[in-house]
């Protein structure tokens, strides 16, 4: 169907392939038919109460930080098993070692590879009980349960058995920088670029964080 001939009916159709429309002009990036689709939608009243859009910003923002939680449990896995991995290679070589077999500079190599990866799933540990920290606090100082907004959503008991592992493995706030500070590249010598120490994410960070978030949908939501 010619697309001018289509967009005379934009006001017959039904919700539901309305909203089919806006994906799709959304997806190919195409604001002027997305606009054209939204301003020729019928128009409904409702009465809602008055902590609707609260309760909706909330409910998003709990979304939001368990897509981010899964997000950094998933990395801090796959670190926790190349290491895992890494240390059984390495058991194998120690008792060819034992055996006769003479160390190599591979050998050396892979010891140093497998020690950052240690580091790195530690470091990711150190981001997930942040963010779960961070989340507490956010929710102490409304207050409501931290956990009563996600323990009903997919992924929940991945969060929860990944925060059992975590916790034992995370840095503390000091050895975090410290780690981010030995990934860094340092300044060339003789030249005038100076060093910039890394920044670490707090605890307190994250709870602020999620209060601009929820005053953002509450405003952009009024």
């Amino acid at each position: 169907m010619n697309a001018k001939v289509l967009t005379k009916l934009y006001d017959q159709l039904t919700a539901r392939e309305r909203l089919a429309l806006l994906i799709a002009a959304s997806f190919r990036g195409d604001p002027l038919d997305r606009q054209r689709l939204v301003d020729s939608a019928p128009r409904a009243a409702y009465v809602l109460p008055h902590h609707h859009g609260l309760a909706q910003a909330l409910s998003e923002a709990a979304t939001m930080h368990l897509l981010t939680l899964l997000e950094v449990a998933a990395t801090f896995w796959q670190w926790w098993g190349l290491w895992g991995w890494g240390e059984l290679r390495s058991q194998s070589r120690l008792v060819l070692d034992q055996a006769g077999a003479a160390a190599t500079k591979d050998a050396k190599d892979e010891e140093e590879k497998l020690a950052r990866t240690l580091c790195m799933a530690r470091y990711q540990a150190y981001l997930f009980v942040t963010h779960r920290e961070g989340w507490r606090q956010f929710c102490k100082e409304w207050p409501i349960e931290p956990d009563a907004l996600l323990q009903s959503k997919p992924g929940w008991d991945m969060v929860v058995r990944t925060e059992a592992q975590t916790r034992r493995q995370a840095y503390s706030v000091e050895d975090a920088a410290m780690f981010l500070l030995s990934e860094m590249r340092l300044p060339e010598e003789g030249t005038d670029e100076e060093l910039e120490l890394p920044r670490v994410l707090t605890v307190a960070e994250v709870a602020q964080a999620w209060h601009q978030v929820l005053d953002v949908q509450v405003n952009n939501g009024s």
